[in-house]
């Protein structure tokens, strides 16, 4: 199964982030049964103005345009699925959780490494307890992200669409509950704040355990793992702040349920969707202050728990201060992650092809100019001037023909090999191989059905009559060995992400300016009749001109250009496309939309 994720990375960068689970795809003919592939194709449509060619822009230029991540996907668990097990019983005669390192959750593999590593601090031991830190935190950073990202659609969604668990399991929550008034969004707000804190509670209460028994230099990893948690719990408390308190859609939802509970039109449209009365109509509307109330508090709670724990904060007038901490959280960020990104070696792709495909142009030339010599030596003899002749030019020929034939074989290479290799693994385990490769593709040679993908509007056929797009072709083939990768962990990894960032810095060195003045025409209206506004455009760009009652002005308008995304995917048989298109201009990215796939 494959699926794309897209986002604006920064202001002249896109996002691409692939899931590639394994066990969906059969294997490559002739590398063996454990060896899945996945198989995928880009192209991209830029505007012909833009001058991207293949004379203008090269092959190197591309690769360093483009920047690839290869990583492990985060084993999926909820907030509360962490730490389900070692906290179910307190220890006796206190109120502290019991830990038990046999439980089969994020918090008992990590209990069972840091033990492990008390007794016997051991290199291999010492590694795992590393890791097994660098995972728990991964792992409450999905879940977070998860909850987060239900909970802000569940603020605007009134329909009781049934979200999906992400874990295979039953699903925490579901979007009907919350339009039936099973559950509220405060309630949940407040879930999400008790889940956050029994999560760091029982983190803390293992890191107690381990304070002056191990080597200081390892409690500080424990350390990094913790303020790294507070950290991102604090980021996404504060974005759902954020989100609820700018665009008020709690607030404005409470208000429409508010003034249409009770009313018929609302009955009837919780009956034919929910099939009875929903909740809303009782409890009349959401509580946004309380809302607001609850996320406010989990701020507060958080803050005063980060001062509590030793670790630095935000203050008012402290630059320096500020800039340092926020280096040391995008380290954390780094060193938290990084046992999930795979290693990779890369090398160049279809070396011996390439020299097998010299070798014979070079032969070929080289029959050419043997030939030319033996037939005049046998005609005219040893030593004429007729021999010279013939000599000088099969030699003048030979050297063409030898470049012709080197070109015609590396134009066939294209297509049929891979520019780049990627080698790739997991703690020295290797799990698999990428192989990628870019050439500008004729729209003639595109599939039938990508230009029915791409769907061009009247407007933009007639200038691609005139200026053809140019057509960016980019290939990526993935062949993955589930078996290697489930070996390098305890947890079940369901495949590997690939994470893909396009930098569009070439694409704007030929754009145009990036705002137009364009006229613009309005009317006055006296004495309560409204003037005619068949005037004159003004004549100075960008300041009012009144003249018998027509005001002439003019608006600043982006100029903007669009540049076609569109993915294929091939796993299994089964083939998967997606569409997207980038809105810019010289100032960098102004929009991305997912258009759908016709």
């Amino acid at each position: 199964m494959v699926k794309v994720r897209t986002r604006i990375h920064d202001k002249f960068s896109l996002e691409f982030k692939i899931w590639y689970a394994k066990g969906n795809c059969h294997a490559g003919k002739g590398i063996g049964k454990k060896l899945e592939q996945f198989r995928q194709e880009c192209w991209v449509f830029v505007p012909a103005s833009l001058d991207i060619n293949a004379l203008t822009y090269s092959r190197d230029q591309f690769y360093s345009d483009i920047t690839s991540y290869y990583r492990a996907i985060t084993p999926v668990y909820t907030l509360p699925q962490m730490v389900k097990g070692p906290q179910e019983h307190a220890m006796p005669g206190t109120s502290e959780p019991k830990i038990d390192p046999s439980a089969s959750s994020p918090l008992g593999f990590l209990t069972n490494a840091v033990l492990t590593a008390m007794e016997f601090p051991t290199k291999a031991n010492i590694a795992e307890y590393e890791y097994q830190i660098k995972m728990f935190c991964a792992i409450f950073k999905s879940a977070c992200r998860e909850r987060y990202t239900m909970l802000k659609e569940l603020c605007t969604s009134r329909e009781p669409a049934e979200t999906a668990p992400s874990n295979g399991g039953e699903p925490e929550y579901s979007s009907s509950d919350c339009v039936a008034g099973v559950v509220g969004e405060d309630d949940m707000i407040e879930d999400f704040g008790k889940d956050i804190f029994a999560v760091l509670h029982c983190y803390g209460v293992l890191g107690g355990m381990l304070k002056g028994k191990i080597d200081e230099k390892l409690y500080d990893y424990y350390t990094f793992g913790e303020e790294f948690m507070i950290n991102l719990a604090q980021m996404y408390v504060h974005k759902l702040n954020g989100y609820v308190t700018d665009s008020q859609s709690v607030n404005d939802l409470a208000a429409s349920i508010a003034a249409e509970s009770g009313s018929d039109a609302h009955r009837s449209r919780c009956q034919k969707s929910l099939g009875q009365d929903c909740g809303c109509c009782a409890r009349n509307g959401v509580n946004g202050l309380k809302i607001k109330a609850l996320l406010a508090e989990i701020i507060l709670k958080l803050g005063n728990y980060k001062r509590e724990r030793g670790y630095s904060v935000l203050e008012e007038n402290r630059e320096v201060h500020n800039a340092n901490l926020l280096y040391r959280w995008s380290v954390l960020k780094k060193y938290i992650e990084s046992d999930l990104f795979l290693s990779v070696d890369k090398r160049r792709s279809g070396v011996i092809a390439e020299q097998v495909y010299y070798s014979l142009a070079a032969g070929l030339s080289m029959i050419f100019a043997t030939a030319v010599a033996f037939t005049f030596q046998q005609k005219y003899g040893n030593f004429t001037m007729p021999l010279f002749v013939a000599l000088v030019v099969s030699y003048m020929l030979k050297d063409r023909i030898k470049e012709l034939v080197r070109s015609a074989f590396a134009s066939n290479r294209k297509l049929k090999y891979f520019d780049n290799s990627t080698i790739l693994g997991v703690k020295d385990t290797l799990i698999g191989r990428s192989r990628e490769g870019f050439d500008f593709m004729p729209q003639a040679k595109v599939p039938p059905h990508i230009m029915e993908i791409r769907n061009r509007s009247i407007i933009v056929d007639v200038e691609n009559r005139l200026n053809r797009e140019s057509i960016l072709f980019y290939r990526n083939l993935i062949e993955l060995n589930g078996e290697r990768l489930e070996s390098t962990s305890e947890y079940e990894i369901e495949g590997i992400n690939k994470i893909l960032l396009f930098n569009f810095s070439s694409f704007i060195k030929k754009m145009d300016n990036p705002r137009v003045n364009y006229p613009y025409v309005t009317a006055n209206v006296f004495n309560g009749e409204e003037c005619a506004s068949d005037g004159e455009p003004g004549t100075n760009a960008g300041k009012p001109y009144d003249s018998g009652g027509i005001k002439v002005s003019s608006i600043p308008v982006n100029k903007i250009y669009y540049i076609n995304f569109i993915f294929q995917f091939t796993c299994n048989g089964a083939v998967s496309q997606y569409r997207y298109r980038v809105m810019m201009n010289r100032e960098g990215i102004l929009g991305l939309e997912e258009l759908p796939v016709v």
